[in-house]
């Protein structure tokens, strides 16, 4: 046998009733309508008025040779980065490079045709299920009608169509930039 004694629970102690309380007023007091805004400060603000510190602006870049003036004798070959650049911005203009990749190697106007053209290239190719072969550089023959400038025309091969590109770039400030783009 067990020595043990049972306990049992008591019965629960009355509850008191709940109390409802009202939600406390958590917006600012409305400001009266015939005092002017200016006379509501605390009398910190009249005795000292806010003035914004001045802004961290470098007009200079924090590299010196971002912008560092190119001598002709600087700028790369330019029958070779005709080369490279051309097959860049045809791949961007069929949509299959971003178009940021040819934005320091154009002039504004050129690089807003390239864009506009990836754009249009990039939804045709969304809806057409077929694989786009890459168009390459076949040939470039180049002019320099100045020692900053060179005129390009490049043969390029689009599967079995052979197509013309026409470039004009000349010598900026950090090397060559295309000016003037015409694909036929």
């Amino acid at each position: 046998m067990s020595t043990r004694t049972s306990k049992r629970a008591a019965p629960p102690a009355a509850l008191r009733p709940i109390k409802v309380l009202p939600i406390p007023e958590h917006r600012p007091p409305a400001l009266p309508a015939d005092i002017p805004i200016e006379a509501l400060g605390t009398g910190h603000e009249r005795s000292m008025p806010y003035v914004q510190d001045a802004l961290a602006f470098e007009l200079m870049p924090r590299r010196s040779d971002v912008d560092r003036a190119v001598a002709p004798t600087d700028l790369p070959d330019p029958h070779a980065w005709i080369g490279g650049i051309a097959q860049a911005l045809l791949e961007v203009m069929l949509g299959l490079r971003p178009p940021s990749q040819v934005v320091r190697s154009c002039a504004p106007e050129v690089y807003l045709a390239v864009a506009r053209r990836h754009a249009s290239a990039s939804r045709r190719r969304e809806n057409a299920a077929t694989k786009m072969r890459r168009p390459t550089v076949a040939k470039v023959h180049s002019t320099r009608p100045d020692e900053t400038v060179t005129e390009s025309v490049v043969l390029v091969l689009a599967g079995p169509r052979v197509r013309a590109m026409a470039l004009r770039a000349e010598a900026g400030r950090t090397g060559w930039r295309v000016t003037a783009l015409e694909l036929g």
